[in-house]
């Protein structure tokens, strides 16, 4: 049995100039485009949830 909790797929449109601003941010991180998108909106959550 996996121990990896159950994850939704999310998708929404971005123009090129910012898809290439994100993929920079992300390699500039050493990360995936993905995991990065993913920690800003965990991080947006949590404080929307502290307002």
């Amino acid at each position: 049995m996996s121990n990896k909790r159950p994850t939704d797929q999310l998708a929404f449109y971005v123009s090129p100039e910012e898809k290439q601003q994100i993929q920079a941010w992300a390699e500039a991180e050493d990360r995936s485009v993905s995991y990065l998108l993913r920690s800003i909106v965990l991080k947006a959550l949590k404080e929307r949830q502290e307002k």
